[in-house]
């Protein structure tokens, strides 16, 4: 009897441990950056359940920024019901005191349900700079691009991509590239076709995005070459963002609606001569 006790005893110190341990969630963290300029920098943060990839809502993470030997509280933020949390306007000019290379820090120190968890991310300091300007008579986007190195000596962007947007109602709408030269500079010829409010005011965005050095950066600059609001029925084309449909859609939309009438009139057609057929012309004597 004793023997069957000890080993019942045994049995349970080998497999006991506590509770807020065997209760406590992993979570996995991902930080994604965006430089500013003189705005500063954008940090946003994912966080899900590691065990099947929920987003988590209500986590409270810290924020700080790393340059050289100096260290800046960003502050804090916390999940949505998305998972993610962001933190936006972050101070970058604390850190370029110290040096043009950041090493950022999202931390959530756990809590009862979730364990720990941190992300961290590595990124040089990137500059655009955008003009704009009428060149032989060409609306034209000018952007010049320039990093720093090891020694936070400035260098050009050389043979860099630099994306170019314009934002409209739900989104960005992509509207070309600029690839920069030797000097890190590059042009784009804006298009004479965009609408714009009733001034012909537009925002142009251009972005350097997912790259390894430098995370996402980007500038934006106002111009006056859209096609104005009230003369935009007249000059627009037809196209998604415009008043008017593209015709493709149109031609679409008619032959899908001719379609589905011509089958319920042909449903209707079948109902009624079925209802005709089911009706005896003459009744059977079954006398015979």
């Amino acid at each position: 009897m004793k023997t069957l006790i000890h080993l019942i005893f045994l049995i349970g110190l080998i497999t006991w441990r506590p509770v807020t341990a065997q209760d406590q969630l992993a979570v996995a963290v991902e930080m994604i950056a965006t430089q500013r300029g003189d705005q500063g920098i954008d940090l946003k943060v994912t966080v899900t359940d590691d065990e099947n990839s929920e987003p988590v809502k209500g986590l409270m993470l810290r924020f700080t920024g790393a340059a050289g030997d100096k260290t800046v509280d960003l502050g804090e933020a916390t999940t949505n019901g998305a998972g993610v949390a962001e933190l936006k306007g972050g101070n970058l000019e604390a850190l370029r005191t110290a040096g043009r290379s950041f090493v950022f820090k999202a931390v959530f120190a756990g809590n009862d349900e979730y364990g720990p968890a941190e992300a961290s991310l590595e990124i040089t300091d990137v500059k655009i700079i955008l003009t704009v300007e009428v060149v032989d008579s060409v609306n034209t986007i000018k952007a010049t691009v320039t990093s720093w190195n090891e020694k936070s000596e400035e260098i050009p962007f050389a043979e860099g991509e630099v994306k170019i947007y314009v934002p409209r109602m739900f989104s960005l709408l992509p509207i070309g590239d600029i690839t920069t030269d030797d000097d890190g500079y590059g042009e784009f010829e804006f298009p004479v076709d965009l609408p714009g409010d009733i001034n012909g005011e537009l925002t142009v965005i251009a972005r350097i995005e997912e790259h390894e050095t430098f995370g996402n950066a980007e500038a934006t600059i106002a111009t006056t070459w859209g096609v104005k609001a009230d003369a935009q029925a007249s000059r627009l084309p037809r196209a998604l963002w415009s008043p008017d449909a593209p015709l493709w859609m149109v031609i679409t939309f008619t032959i899908l609606m001719v379609g589905v009438w011509y089958h319920y009139g042909l449903i209707v057609y079948e109902l009624i001569k079925v209802k005709r057929l089911s009706k005896a012309s003459d009744a059977i004597d079954y006398s015979e």
